[in-house]
């Protein structure tokens, strides 16, 4: 379960593996709404010439017997309802929420038409999990901040770093980068990760550069093809 951003800045989703949606986070706000997460929904005018066409109050959806949704147009200017939240609509220009009423009725929302009322235990446990693996993140960052200060440490200044040891280092902070558990909105882990892949990209500039002198002075045409994937697994790394 990760965090996977929406089109639309300032929203992301929860994610689980499957790809399922179930939960959304508003990062200005810092609020996320989640499934089965209880709503209140605020007051909504209907246009007079929309009630005057339909000439019906029934402006709530309902669920059809084949499964399918059929949603209202809004809600009567007076009325204040609960409901719950059944689905998160993944970047929908017209909604971000499906709500149920208790009495069977639904409607499709934006976050601010709502208030969120009351948080489910299965929002409770999706946050829980995305703060575990946050600071799982932040400890195997904290591991390899650790292992690149030793290799500057034991490293004279006038020589290359180890070339196993900084592509181990980067497939680490490479997996680091490509996952969000909330830690990207801390300032200071965000400027933490910058600061070690900036010196990283670094020392693997100066190991491509020399490792192509190098190589270049000596190349075996009997290992020519180790050599060539030596050099293209340093480039696709730069």
């Amino acid at each position: 379960m990760e965090y996977k951003a929406s089109k639309v800045n300032g929203k992301k989703y929860i994610m689980q593996e499957n790809g399922e949606i179930i939960g959304l986070y508003l990062t200005g706000r810092r609020k996320t709404y989640g499934l089965n997460d209880t709503v209140e929904i605020k007051s909504i005018a209907i246009p007079e010439s929309e009630e005057t066409a339909n000439g019906s109050d029934d402006s709530l959806g309902t669920v059809n017997p084949d499964g399918t949704i059929t949603l209202g147009k809004a809600l009567d200017s007076t009325t204040q309802l609960q409901g719950s939240i059944i689905q998160i609509l993944g970047d929908d220009d017209s909604a971000d929420l499906i709500v149920r009423t208790k009495g069977n009725k639904l409607y499709s929302f934006k976050t601010e038409e709502v208030h969120l009322a009351g948080v489910s235990n299965a929002t409770f446990n999706a946050r829980r999990s995305l703060f575990k693996s946050e600071q799982e993140w932040i400890d195997d960052l904290s591991d390899v901040c650790r292992k690149f200060d030793d290799l500057n440490r034991n490293k004279h200044w006038s020589e290359s770093y180890p070339v196993d040891e900084i592509i181990e280092i980067y497939g680490i902070l490479q997996r680091l980068k490509e996952k969000d558990y909330g830690q990207w909105e801390d300032s200071a882990i965000k400027a933490r990760f910058n600061a070690v892949w900036a010196e990283l990209r670094t020392a693997y500039s100066n190991i491509l550069i020399n490792d192509r002198d190098d190589d270049s002075k000596d190349v075996n045409p009997d290992d020519s093809e180790s050599w060539r994937l030596r050099i293209g697994q340093l480039s696709y790394m730069s």
